[in-house]
């Protein structure tokens, strides 16, 4: 089987090649936002942000998985999102926000970490952009192309291992538990639906209800 005859859910074990893709995309997007995108934020948080996210992450996750053979239309499509599913992503958003919480509170207790601060000039701007713009890219890459490009492991690990690639994704020890956590929400949710609308909806909910609890105990 070529790796051009890749599509979404199906066994690449035959092929081989498809986790190297995953890899692959996870270093290119890896490398330009830790570089680039960074010192764009650092110069305008807001527009470097967006141009980050569009760019360096959404933009190298579609020609891979072009490139690669996935087929992308099935990830936008809503065939299989009932309100079962959308019930589900709700409860499983609200878990996700719990088990964060209680992660977060036991390594304040331990860590004595320094409270997350929300200090961004339009703090409504970027909370409308972790809502919408940043669970859409990260979908896309994480979800839609490396948990994709995984599947030979099978569904169980590739949801795993692309979880694990998320948290680290995030760069910094205490996020990584939380990201890890939004990770196996979202492969769990893609996998059984399908689709890429669920984990976004999850990935917002779960940074919006964050983001605002967080802004609260300022």
């Amino acid at each position: 089987m070529k790796l051009s005859e890749i599509r979404p859910f199906t066994d690449p074990r035959e092929r081989g090649r498809g986790p190297i893709w995953g890899i692959c995309l996870y270093l290119i997007v890896f490398i330009a936002v830790y570089t680039i995108g960074l010192e764009l934020q650092k110069r305008n948080f807001l527009p470097g942000l967006l141009f980050t996210e569009l760019v360096f992450i959404a933009g190298p996750s579609y020609f891979v998985m072009k490139r690669c053979g996935i087929d992308i239309k099935p990830f936008f499509s809503l065939q299989d999102v009932n309100l079962r599913i959308l019930t589900k992503t709700f409860n499983l958003s609200l878990l996700g926000v719990v088990g964060i919480l209680l992660i977060a509170s036991i390594n304040n207790y331990f860590f004595d970490l320094a409270p997350v601060r929300l200090d961004v000039e339009h703090p409504a701007l970027f909370l409308l952009i972790s809502c919408t713009v940043i669970p859409f890219c990260e979908e896309l890459m994480f979800r839609g192309g490396i948990q994709s490009l995984f599947m030979g492991f099978g569904l169980k690990r590739a949801i795993v291992y692309t979880a694990l690639l998320f948290a680290v994704f995030h760069g910094d020890v205490v996020r990584f538990q939380t990201a890890f956590i939004i990770g196996a929400v979202c492969g769990y949710l893609v996998g059984e639906t399908k689709s890429l609308f669920p984990a976004i909806q999850a990935h917002g909910l779960i940074n919006l209800s964050m983001l605002l609890i967080w802004k609260g105990v300022q």
